[in-house]
């Protein structure tokens, strides 16, 4: 693919079970560019077409739907886009200043954080046959919805600023905090069909 030959860093985001991973690169220029990409078991790697200097692939299903954002720094909470049998969709929450999906699953639904125009702060939402569903934890000042498995199960993490962040796992329509052990913060970033 253009331009990946000179790669400085590379990020993974997420891994599908045929193998297939998504992330972002860095390739060389002033100012440095971050570039979506898919890698296929084989070891190529495809530059996804997403407009923009600044863009991350952030999840990606069993069918090869990626998901991710796109920025334009220095400053934008970002612009999501969903990626599918080579056509490219914007994935925007209406008036929103920035959507970010972060996780797909295998029934298209898409999961991730919106940013309000009223002072930025972060919502989670899920995404299913068009319509946007926020997903706030009650008392929280930022919620990030991240993934999402075969079952409709979200995790994802919350804050409540100056005092921590915890993850959380919403099932069934109940709403689980998820904290490891002694930290003041726990992310939790996936989940797989099995609840793990």
């Amino acid at each position: 693919a253009a331009g990946f030959a000179e790669i400085l860093a590379g990020s993974p985001g997420a891994i599908n079970d045929l193998g297939q991973i998504v992330g972002q690169g860095g390739i060389s220029g002033v100012p440095p560019v971050q570039r979506a990409y898919l890698r296929e078991p084989d070891g190529t790697i495809i530059d996804l077409p997403v407009l923009g200097r600044t863009n991350f692939a952030t999840g990606i299903n069993n069918l090869g739907q990626i998901v991710g954002y796109r920025q334009n720094p220095p400053i934008s909470p970002g612009l999501g886009f969903l990626y599918s049998d080579g056509s490219l969709t914007t994935i925007h929450v209406a008036n929103a200043d920035g959507t970010r999906p972060y996780g797909i699953n295998n029934a298209g639904y898409i999961v991730g954080a919106y940013y309000d125009l009223a002072g930025d702060r972060p919502h989670g939402f899920l995404y299913q046959s068009g319509i946007f569903s926020t997903l706030d934890v009650p008392g929280a000042d930022a919620t990030y919805a991240r993934g999402i498995n075969d079952s409709g199960d979200i995790v994802g993490h919350f804050e409540i600023y100056g005092v921590g962040t915890h993850g959380f796992l919403y099932k069934n329509g109940g709403l689980s905090r998820i904290d490891v052990a002694g930290a003041s913060t726990t992310l939790v970033l996936a989940i797989n069909d099995n609840g793990q």
